[in-house]
């Protein structure tokens, strides 16, 4: 995605305090902070299965950072992109 410039550059394993009302609850850390060439944020998250504690940090994220895109990328998902790159070969 960096060689093809449609994005400037990411983060991994970016880490995001989850606050409510001034008291800190948690930290959410996900596996990329995406920069788009237009300065647009995004993050991508991986995962295998959607634990209990995964489910609530990922509502509360959202929750907190209502301008902020996520992605959650998974085997299903993945394989799809997969399939598509080897297409374009």
């Amino acid at each position: 995605m960096v060689q093809k410039k449609e994005i400037k550059g990411f983060i991994s394993q970016k880490r995001y305090s989850l606050d409510v009302n001034g008291r800190h609850i948690c930290d959410h850390i996900v596996d990329f902070l995406i920069v788009r060439v237009n300065d647009q944020v995004e993050v991508w998250d991986a995962k295998g299965l959607y634990t209990p504690v995964f489910r609530l940090k990922y509502k509360l994220f959202c929750a907190l950072y209502p301008d902020i895109p996520y992605r959650v990328i998974t085997k299903k998902r993945y394989m799809e992109i997969y399939k598509c790159l080897n297409c374009q070969r």
